[in-house]
């Protein structure tokens, strides 16, 4: 008998149960890091969590009086609302997220502490309130103290909507709580996404992500090695396209709809830099599934439409 099967028999027999439920209780899990990060810049693409106009369609309706207090009526819904400047119209276009995509985020970022993921230098968002919500959740489960970096450059598919949605301002979200970088000198502002709303089309707008995404990855030692980016679903096939070196070609109207399909809430698909080249790492963090669901990425929809000059698939 090894020493640690006489550890483990002295527990279960001699020491009685209460010692073994203690013993139990202590155990933390932890995962092993993944070897192909190892002295390597990496970037960890995250769609946002479960937005509440996509779970009660009409909240804006049932949830407000005339005069504009907030009245949750689910579990899954918000215990509180931040009021808008502009009022709860502020909120079309530019919902929160629900309970749900707030625990499922603040999972995620404990699960880069457990894998080994971290330190992360640098977090960025989509100015959208779903993104910056689930971005502070995030945030809270890596325990760390970061601040977050909004940039209006991560911005959705501008197409699809009729004006540019009222973002919370920085001196809005400071003063709302949210832990913000107010030194970070955005790649783009909102006011430059106003002059395409509406019209831009699929190759500006994988071209505008495209920038982004080298502005914020360049390859200057100022720049952070380790960063987690929390956008929408379209912005995270334009970023593997454009850490990829992969033109669009291949996307089409009906795929940008689907994409939500393609990287459900809290997905997350992470890349890491070898020499020149960007290359997928399988299974950066373990899944999140609950009542059949689960946040893994469509990786044949990935594959499908990704034709990089180094052709490394993506696996499953």
């Amino acid at each position: 008998m090894t020493e640690k099967m006489k550890e483990n028999h002295k527990v279960l027999f001699e020491d009685g149960p209460q010692k073994l439920n203690a013993k139990i209780a202590h155990k933390t899990g932890t995962f092993d890091r993944p070897k192909s990060l190892q002295n390597k810049k990496i970037i960890a693409l995250i769609r946002n969590g479960e937005r509440i106009d996509r779970v009660f369609p009409e909240w804006l309706n049932l949830n407000f009086t005339d005069s504009e207090e907030y009245l949750p009526t689910d579990l899954n819904q918000p215990i509180e609302m931040l009021k808008r400047s502009g009022g709860i119209e502020d909120y079309i276009d530019d919902s929160p997220i629900t309970e749900i995509g707030d625990l499922t985020s603040e999972c995620l970022g404990r699960s880069f502490g457990l894998h080994g993921i971290w330190p992360l230098q640098k977090v960025y968002s989509s100015p959208s309130l779903r993104c910056i919500q689930s971005a502070a959740a995030f945030i809270k489960g890596l325990n760390k103290n970061m601040k977050l970096c909004v940039e209006p450059g991560l911005f959705d598919w501008t197409k699809w909507y009729k004006k540019i949605p009222k973002f919370l301002s920085i001196d809005e979200l400071v003063k709302a709580g949210y832990s913000i970088d107010t030194e970070y000198i955005p790649f783009k502002k909102v006011d430059e996404l106003e002059e395409i709303i509406g019209q831009e089309t699929i190759d500006e707008f994988y071209s505008r992500i495209r920038a982004c995404i080298s502005a914020i990855t360049s390859t200057s030692t100022s720049k952070p090695e380790r960063i987690a980016i929390i956008t929408h679903s379209t912005s995270i096939d334009a970023s593997i396209k454009a850490l990829r070196k992969c033109p669009p070609r291949l996307i089409t109207e009906t795929n940008m709809t689907q994409m939500g399909m393609h990287y459900p809430y809290s997905t997350t698909v992470m890349l890491a830099k070898d020499h020149h080249n960007w290359s997928f790492v399988y299974q950066p963090i373990a899944p999140f599934s609950y009542l059949g669901i689960s946040n893994k990425p469509d990786v044949k929809f990935i594959n499908l439409t990704t034709r990089a000059k180094v052709n490394l698939k993506f696996e499953a």
